[in-house]
């Protein structure tokens, strides 16, 4: 820090008796600067002392830096054209359809310099407790340009068993690049485009169907209707073929926690779409989380896939009242 000492002109008659003082210090207005060596001011890199407050500047002993994926970057807010929207939802079908997704993860991909597929630490999205957004970091990198692949995730967990220890996927949903000019000491953010359902030519990346959780009414899944609360539904599933009471299905191939989305990878179907109508039939379930008995539909849910026009669907609710899971359309009505 730089200090500044003033001293004033005197009268005449004690100027010229101060002369030794005046040959000291020079003329009147004469200003005396000082450098420490413990800098504790706010001005970064002033001097030669220790900066506690070095703001941006960069280390120049610094070997590697570090990437930022912003949440903002991935999103295109109020799009329609199949770009994500926001995040923390990602649950419903209304969620979907508007195409707000849960979160986000990035990795590094191959192609660049150094840490192919390295998962960046913390998730993209919103925090649950604060709602502000939450950025992801990665630090250690070798300079040089890096090219981040990210995908955003839907709400819930799918696994392909019949116990729900074998949840275990997240439901991808959308997917974007980044690219980011790493410099030593220096955290650079990505630029990104926005996550986006379908490529540039307008093939979607993931293919499929899915059961939105809003097949379920609000509030199951914390057993207020259940009957015994302290016994609550504890996941839903999507399973084919449809099978009529006591019928256990052949294969559940897909469940989720009962706040999440269930997603049926198109190349899991069975080989008994009808080629006509292109039609598949489903059997959706919910069960207690001490049982693994499930609350199956009585009716066949019937959704029409045809990959030549639309290889994902979601599932609307109103448009298929058959597939939802209530006391009125499960096969067991002691369930509820």
């Amino acid at each position: 820090m730089r200090h500044s000492v003033r001293f004033g002109s005197m009268a005449l008659g004690l100027a010229l008796a101060g002369l030794t003082a005046w040959v000291t210090f020079g003329a009147a207005g004469c200003v005396v600067t000082t450098a420490d060596t413990t800098d504790s001011g706010t001005t970064t890199g002033d001097d030669s002392g220790t900066d506690t407050n070095p703001g941006t500047d960069t280390n120049p002993s610094a070997t590697t830096g570090s990437i930022v994926v912003s949440a903002s970057s991935l999103l295109a807010p109020g799009a329609t054209d199949g770009h994500a929207t926001a995040f923390g939802k990602g649950s419903t079908y209304a969620d979907i359809n508007a195409f707000q997704i849960y979160n986000a993860y990035a990795t590094i991909d191959a192609s660049s310099p150094a840490q192919g597929g390295t998962l960046f630490p913390t998730a993209i999205g919103l925090d649950p407790t604060s709602g502000n957004p939450v950025d992801a970091q990665l630090d250690g990198l070798p300079e040089g340009t890096y090219t981040i692949d990210v995908t955003g995730y839907l709400r819930g967990l799918n696994g392909p068993g019949l116990n729900d220890g074998d949840i275990n996927e997240r439901i991808a949903f959308m997917r974007t690049t980044c690219t980011a000019t790493v410099v030593a000491g220096v955290a650079t953010t990505a630029s990104c485009a926005p996550l986006s359902v379908a490529d540039s030519t307008g093939s979607t990346y993931y293919k499929g169907i899915i059961f939105p959780s809003d097949l379920i009414p609000a509030g199951w899944c914390e057993g207020a209707v259940a009957t015994a609360p302290s016994n609550p539904f504890d996941l839903w599933r999507a399973f084919e073929p449809w099978g009529a009471t006591g019928v256990s299905p052949n294969v559940s191939i897909a469940e989720s926690d009962c706040h999440g989305v269930v997603f049926i990878d198109a190349s899991k179907f069975r080989a008994d779409v009808n080629p006509t109508d292109k039609s598949t039939t489903w059997g959706t379930a919910i069960e207690l989380k001490t049982s693994t008995a499930a609350c199956n539909v009585q009716n066949p849910c019937t959704i029409t896939y045809d990959a030549t026009t639309s290889d994902l669907v979601w599932v609307d609710p109103s448009l298929h009242p058959e597939c939802k899971l209530n006391s009125t359309t499960v096969s067991t009505g002691g369930c509820f």
